[in-house]
């Protein structure tokens, strides 16, 4: 299936499959790489299924993150429906923990990372489901929050069966498995058991069958050895089975930060006990003494240094963190230590604002042949009033292409949709004809002088060769008795007139300036031919009628 299309996009190559799919890396037809998520048909076998898969997909673009891949298309009414995102390069936390553990300070700066993210997703009220290394991406700038519960990547122990919900063992939370429905302290519970993970390389849960790791999350038990007794303590904490009392995102992202709790030093626990190093009295995880809260000698004032409010950051200072650079964590074998810079912090805390993501057109190359092989009739039996329909036509899905081009623009550029955009974009009709028009004459131009020498090349082989300029005899003529529209009734010519007239449409087409006509003859088909099947109907009810026009006409060869 390599280097193969659907949808209008090329599959370049697999990245990963599990449960519910396979995921591609693919290229839509601007060359543009975007992440194809091929879908179980079970997933979309239903009108509510697909309203819903539908639903939530587009849904994740109102999430004002830079740290989510945002989908640019969605497909459900296809034989096999999918599901594209955008590419974020660079590798999964999971390969990064391949080898070996992430240092204090890297999962201190993840912690504060993903927390503002999953703050940014559930401000836009949504529940992610499928929090976990595998579904986090380090890119440069940031990590990056893929697969809002639509695909898995391989490797992945599903917990699908009946009467259990769909999640990865070790990263769904106790209410999930006994039933529960996903919510925000399911994600937070998630992001705990990854944070887990990150800081030993370990499983959270430990390894083994789904089922004991499931056991072992609805005991409460997660594999926090060789951690710092506070840190490990307040992993714990946050992995509690009770959704109360587990430590808050706020709390725990201040312990990590907090470099005397990586060494071991005592700390307040930022949770509802306060954890010490004891050589006696009850231990808790790695050693350490857990003691009631509001015993004699709790340091309030290190438990308020601990606690860091959140503050959510102004639009207008997004741009700076754009330029900052998050320290990127370093690749397999690579020294940790190497990859930070002394003087690093872990940056504010807040919701980040992303900017407009500007919606695209599908790309129908095949539905775009047939419809080019269609428009490329009229000139041939028509004469003149057929190649202006054409042109008509043609100028008609440039002018629809540029001014939804034009409105996409605009709203990239305020940051989101306005009431007046499709108001404006009709105001400014004339100049999208012009450009339309301007598009058109080049790609026209273009075309005719390879349909020309294609002419050139073929007339000397035919037994009774018209007149060098019998091309624009035929489409321009006044009317169908003049003697060029006499030749074009002919088996040969016709078919030869067809093909030339095609050859110049299919140019035009392809010419990298045409962006405005294959834009408008997305829109058009997506509008009006939606699904698969729709698109294969009007296909094959063109081909059949482009075929019996050519018999009636010729009588065949």
């Amino acid at each position: 299936m390599q280097d193969q299309w659907l949808g209008g996009y090329r599959l370049i190559r697999r990245l990963g499959t599990g449960g519910a799919g396979t995921v591609w890396l693919a290229e839509d037809g601007g060359g543009v790489r975007v992440a194809l998520k091929l879908l179980h048909p079970a997933l979309a076998d239903t009108e509510q299924a697909r309203t819903r898969l539908t639903r939530e997909a587009t849904t994740v673009n109102r999430v004002r993150s830079s740290g989510v891949a945002h989908v640019v298309d969605v497909e459900t009414d296809a034989t096999q429906p999918f599901v594209v995102t955008e590419f974020i390069e660079g590798p999964t936390l999971a390969t990064r923990l391949a080898s070996g553990p992430l240092s204090a300070r890297e999962v201190a700066a993840l912690a504060e990372a993903l927390r503002r993210i999953l703050e940014a997703v559930h401000a836009a009220g949504i529940v992610h489901r499928d929090v976990k290394p595998s579904n986090v991406i380090l890119h440069p700038t940031g990590p990056v929050l893929i697969d809002f519960g639509i695909a898995q990547e391989q490797g992945d122990d599903r917990l699908t069966a009946t009467g259990m919900v769909s999640g990865t063992a070790g990263f769904a939370a106790p209410e999930l498995l006994r039933g529960g429905r996903p919510s925000q302290a399911t994600d937070w519970w998630a992001w705990a058991a990854t944070l887990l993970d990150a800081a030993t390389a370990r499983p959270p849960f430990g390894p083994g069958q789904p089922a004991a790791i499931a056991v072992r999350v609805l005991e409460g038990r997660p594999d926090v050895e060789g951690l710092p007794g506070p840190v490990a303590a307040a992993l714990t904490r946050a992995l509690a089975v009770d959704p109360a009392g587990r430590t808050g995102p706020d709390r725990l992202c201040a312990l990590l930060e907090d470099p005397a709790a990586w060494n071991g030093a005592p700390v307040a626990d930022p949770g509802a006990t306060q954890v010490m190093e004891a050589s006696g009295g009850p231990t808790g995880p790695s050693g350490t003494a857990v003691l009631p809260a509001g015993l004699p000698g709790e340091a309030g004032e290190e438990t308020r240094a601990l606690t860091s409010p959140t503050r959510t950051m102004p639009l207008q200072q997004a741009s700076a963190w754009q330029g900052q650079q998050w320290p990127p964590s370093p690749m397999m074998g690579a020294d940790p230590a190497a990859a930070f810079p002394s003087s690093w912090a872990p940056p504010e805390a807040g919701v980040l604002p992303v900017p407009y993501l500007r919606r695209r057109p599908r790309r129908v190359p095949v539905v775009g042949l047939v419809l080019l092989a269609a428009l490329a009739v009229p000139p041939v039996l028509a004469a003149s009033r057929g190649t202006a329909a054409t042109l008509l036509a043609l100028a008609v899905l440039a002018a629809l292409g540029e001014g939804f081009s034009w409105r996409e623009r605009r709203r990239e550029r305020a940051g989101g949709p306005r009431r007046s955009d499709t108001a404006m974009a009709l105001a400014a009709a004339p100049l999208h004809v012009l450009r339309a028009l301007a598009q058109l004459i080049l790609g026209l131009a273009v075309g005719s002088g390879a349909a020309a020498a294609v002419w050139l090349g073929a007339r000397p082989s035919l037994a009774d060769p018209p007149p060098l300029a019998w091309p624009l005899e035929a489409l321009f003529r006044a009317s169908a008795n003049y003697d060029p529209g006499a030749r074009i009734l002919d088996p040969v010519l016709q078919p030869l007139a067809w093909g030339l007239v095609l050859l110049v449409l299919a140019v035009a087409w392809a010419m990298p300036t045409s962006t405005g006509l294959r834009d408008g003859a997305g829109l058009v088909v997506g509008t009006l031919l939606g699904p698969l099947w729709a698109r294969i109907a009007f296909c094959a009810i063109i081909v059949a009628v482009l075929a019996g026009t050519w018999l009636i006409t010729t009588g065949g060869l």
